[in-house]
């Protein structure tokens, strides 16, 4: 995991190194990300479930803020919230919108301000 130390992103994280998060619908999660001008890292956590994943990314970040994602959907979690009950689960076949949206959501709940609207 990332050292606290270290700048403070959102957090991406990957179940290994040898994990491909090049992927087209995962950049747009990043391009969404970028828009919001909030700065994100990725990162390596040998995790089999996604949402688990996501909840140590979220402990880990130093915004509090972490995604994860497996073949179906990608999760965004917080801190403050339980490990079982994530703030977002988008399924990937939704699409680059949406997954950019999701992206934005996650930059706006480091900034504090309202969410876009519901993922179509």
């Amino acid at each position: 995991m990332i050292n606290n130390s270290e700048k403070p992103t959102i957090l991406l994280a990957c179940k290994s190194d040898k994990e491909s998060y090049c992927t087209a619908d995962l950049k747009e999660i990043l391009f969404g990300i970028e828009e919001e001008q909030i700065p994100y890292a990725l990162t390596t956590i040998e995790e089999e479930d996604a949402t688990v994943r996501a909840y140590k990314a979220a402990l880990s970040s130093r915004l509090n803020v972490g995604l994860a994602y497996d073949q179906e959907n990608v999760i965004v979690h917080y801190k403050n919230l339980a490990q079982n009950q994530p703030l977002f689960v988008v399924n990937r076949k939704k699409g680059c919108a949406a997954l950019r949206q999701l992206g934005n959501n996650a930059a706006r709940l480091v900034k504090e301000v309202p969410f876009k609207n519901e993922y179509k």
